[in-house]
């Protein structure tokens, strides 16, 4: 089973949630698709912007997918 791991962190004072994976095609596609989300270059990692509702969002969205 595919698995993404969420951590909080901060983006250049930007409080954030980091979705961290191993390389997969298939997840990263559905990644992208996630509102907000988008890649980190320097940190090598995708993000979405940190709010209050944000981690049940990210659950029901990848619930049943992940």
């Amino acid at each position: 089973m595919k698995a993404i791991v969420l951590k909080n962190d901060v983006f250049e004072g930007l409080p954030v949630i980091c979705l961290e994976f191993p390389y997969d095609f298939g997840l990263k596609e559905l990644v992208k698709t996630y509102p907000e989300c988008g890649w980190s270059k320097k940190h090598k990692t995708w993000w979405v912007p940190y709010r209050e509702d944000q981690l049940d969002e990210l659950i029901r969205f990848f619930r049943g997918k992940v």
